[in-house]
């Protein structure tokens, strides 16, 4: 009778640990997703699709990815079935990485048969809205799984931060692509290109 609760202190222990790797791997993401962005933004992006502008980005995903796969093939193993293999709120995560690999090749393709966007079209081509969803998914994992927690956070401030990280990347993937609409940033009344202070 005493193994239940020692299990499900071990379960919520090994759900804050993968949280936190959620986290951190996100921070790599959204930073990467940036750089990619301030390289188009300053004329320097390269002509090719594997370029180093993006790089950062894909090698982020792939680390959640990465993560994301196999803590369900070892969880799988564990627990036997995949439905339950993640911990709760982390499908809509997977969800993401399927999402965010198919706008991958699909943005290859496009930069192979139309080249690389420029100005609004490097925002708002199919691709890069599929990536921006993926994205948003994948790193609203912590978040997604804090909220599907039966029970209310407790303990100190510090194990409320993979939640709060998590709502962060949301807001900064959900502010990345509109970010044309800012006026400081973006002058449409000065010139074609556009410039960041």
């Amino acid at each position: 009778m005493r193994e239940a609760p020692t299990k499900r202190r071990e379960a919520i222990a090994d759900h804050r640990w993968f949280d936190w790797v959620m986290a951190v791997l996100s921070a790599w993401l959204i930073g990467g997703a940036f750089i990619d962005g301030w390289a188009h933004t300053h004329g320097q992006v390269d002509t090719s699709f594997f370029a180093l502008s993006p790089a950062a980005f894909y090698t982020g995903f792939l680390a959640i990815a990465g993560a994301l796969v196999g803590a369900l093939v070892h969880q799988r193993a564990r627990r036997g079935t995949w439905l339950q293999a993640l911990p709760p709120g982390y499908n809509l995560a997977l969800l993401g990485v399927a999402i965010f690999g198919c706008g991958g090749v699909g943005d290859m393709l496009w930069h192979t048969f139309f080249g690389i966007e420029k100005d609004v079209e490097a925002l708002f081509s199919p691709t890069h809205i599929m990536l921006g969803c993926g994205s948003w998914l994948m790193v609203g994992g912590p978040f997604h799984a804090a909220w599907q927690r039966l029970t209310p956070p407790e303990g100190r401030w510090p194990q409320h931060l993979p939640w709060l990280l998590s709502l962060t990347w949301m807001l900064s993937t959900g502010t990345f692509l509109p970010q044309i609409a800012h006026p400081i940033v973006y002058l449409w009344g000065g010139g074609s290109v556009p410039r960041t202070l």
